[in-house]
């Protein structure tokens, strides 16, 4: 479509921008809702066209029927047509792609897949997790490449060369540019537009960390949208998929509510950030300023693209969010157990909801005595002041032995791609640092193993043995009042033999450190097969069930460390 007279509003499409990014920073609550992409279809027009029909537009808003502009002149400001070095001169006669905001949205989230010795066909959109607000990401610097104009901007120095307008036009365009609820401003930006799809997989930490845009965010959408094409997934498709890199254009962003003042101070009350974030150099995120207005219309000119880039693989994509997956911990979370269950959450941040609840699956840990036990009670997308996190609460049990002083709180979290033909499945593996701690209460009370390791003699002919384990119980600022144990029964082990006994346990509070003494009957068939004057080498263990220990505050359970002594068989006499 060729047009180059004023045809009113191009686009009208409210609350959109040229394309969406996560902004939690700013905007918490757009992560509420995945946006799916619509056809990126365009327009054609010559660029001055164009832009004299938003000028023209932004003005008949301004001052309505009475803004005309003289025949042979122009209604696009000085700053913008004839001074601004950001748009190429050529450029302005030619002809350009006119994209609307979710236009380009999906432009730059279509997938293409390549042919061997063949064209680029469409194979799928990665819709953006995010709502439909948001700053384009731009590369140039911006005190150059952008221009804001406004009812007031436009008429002033004007109205003698290109404007032809009445003085209540004038005195309708002032007022409008002094209120909240008729003004509007129109912000450019001339430059490079910046795939967030690109940006994500290929800028370097020192550019992307300065954007308020969550690199984690844009990659968990190209992992969703394998999990959707896992077919996709295979060695004879890789290097096949690729998106959009970055395009040159002209942006105009249109907004109401923005008042002459806080155009020139930035100061809004709302902090929404408009209308561009820079890309590139080492300098920090600049151009943006605070305002309360109300989106309008966003439309983009493209004359220029750079080559596609290849669409990583989802073991590349799993990779990187397991490296930058970023905890926090509850602020309800224990710091210490004396060995009893507990609540624990972990909260990840930039997970939108729709990548949150019934997204993640638990997967224990292996059986060991030394690791906790996991169950995963819920999962819920939380929104606070400043974030939206996926938060996660597990009912943990300590292990059953007291550890060194520390329980490590590592569960993992799984989102898994199930690949067609029995292919081995891709897993994206979530698990917080080993800084996610509980103190573990029983580690102050340390079971040692006590007296003398004599061995014992087994008579000639004697059908058992008595025996004993003697413990110390080493508290460390806490007071021992009892012990006991609801399992009175020992786990003999001599060599290769093996019996089950009971034991007889005895508290000694007397002594210091308190001490704990278990009696048991050794029988004559653990030492079947030993050599008459041989040794054997044997231990004595709780055969079930710790062993608690009461205190002042609560009773701890621990368990006793294996008790080690010999026996040796008595040869007959001669």
């Amino acid at each position: 479509m060729r047009n180059d007279s004023f045809l009113g509003e191009i686009i009208i499409m409210r609350k959109s921008l040229l394309y969406t990014v996560a902004l939690c920073t700013f905007f918490p609550a757009l992560a509420q809702a995945q946006t799916a992409p619509v056809a990126p279809t365009f327009e054609t027009w010559k660029l001055s066209g164009w832009m004299e029909n938003q000028f023209r537009s932004l003005g008949t808003t301004c001052a309505g029927g009475r803004f005309k502009v003289k025949n042979g002149r122009s209604a696009i400001p000085g700053d913008v047509f004839t001074q601004w070095g950001a748009v190429p001169p050529a450029v302005w006669g030619s002809q350009v792609k006119i994209y609307p905001t979710f236009s380009l949205n999906a432009l730059f989230s279509k997938v293409y897949q390549s042919a061997p010795n063949g064209p680029m066909t469409e194979t799928g959109s990665i819709p953006f997790p995010w709502g439909s607000d948001g700053p384009p990401l731009m590369s140039r610097d911006l005190a150059q490449a952008s221009r804001a104009h406004n009812c007031a901007t436009l008429m002033s120095g004007r109205l003698d060369s290109s404007l032809k307008i009445d003085f209540i036009g004038i005195n309708a365009a002032l007022e409008a540019s002094r209120s909240d609820e008729r003004s509007e401003t129109a912000f450019l930006y001339a430059g490079k537009m910046n795939s967030p799809l690109a940006a994500a997989m290929g800028l370097g930490d020192a550019i992307f960390d300065k954007l308020p845009l969550s690199r984690f965010t844009v990659l968990l959408s190209i992992w969703d949208w394998y999990k959707n094409r896992p077919e996709l997934v295979s060695a004879s498709n890789a290097n096949t998929l690729w998106v959009e890199d970055a395009v040159s254009g002209l942006a105009v962003y249109r907004a109401s509510g923005l008042t002459q003042n806080s155009m020139l101070s930035g100061n809004g009350g709302f902090g929404l950030s408009l209308p561009f974030l820079k890309v590139g150099g080492d300098a920090e995120v600049n151009g943006t300023i605070g305002v309360k207005s109300r989106f309008q219309n966003f439309s983009v000119a493209v004359w220029d693209s750079t080559p596609r880039i290849n669409l990583k693989p989802p073991s590349w994509i799993a990779g990187e969010l397991e490296k930058r997956a970023e905890f926090d911990k509850g602020s309800g979370n224990p710091v210490r157990t004396d060995g009893e269950a507990f609540n624990y959450t972990i909260d990840i941040r930039h997970i939108p909801p729709a990548f949150c609840q019934a997204y993640w699956t638990h997967r224990a840990p292996a059986v060991s005595n030394n690791q906790p036990a996991y169950n995963l009670v819920s999962t819920e997308s939380v929104t606070t002041e400043d974030r939206t996190v996926c938060r996660f609460v597990f009912r943990v049990t300590p292990p059953a032995e007291s550890t060194n002083g520390e329980i490590a709180i590592t569960p993992a979290l799984v989102s898994r791609i199930v690949l067609p033909g029995g292919a081995a499945p891709i897993d994206l593996v979530l698990t917080p640092p080993p800084t996610f701690t509980v103190a573990d209460g029983r580690s102050e009370f340390r079971p040692l193993v006590n007296g003398s390791l004599t061995p014992l003699t087994l008579p000639v002919g004697a059908q058992s043995i008595p025996g004993q384990a003697n413990y110390m119980i080493v508290a460390r600022d806490r007071a021992v009042v009892g012990v006991y144990t609801t399992v009175e029964a020992m786990t003999i082990t001599c060599g290769s033999k093996t019996a089950v006994v009971n034991g007889s346990f005895t508290f000694k509070a007397d002594s210091s450190p308190e001490a704990v003494q278990i009696a048991y009957t050794l029988p004559v068939t653990l030492f079947q097969g030993v050599a008459a004057g041989a040794t054997v080498g044997c231990t004595a263990a709780m055969a079930q069930g710790p062993l608690r220990i009461i205190t002042g505050q609560s009773t701890i359970s621990v368990r006793l460390p294996a008790y080690p002594f010999e026996v040796t068989v008595a040869k007959p006499a001669v």
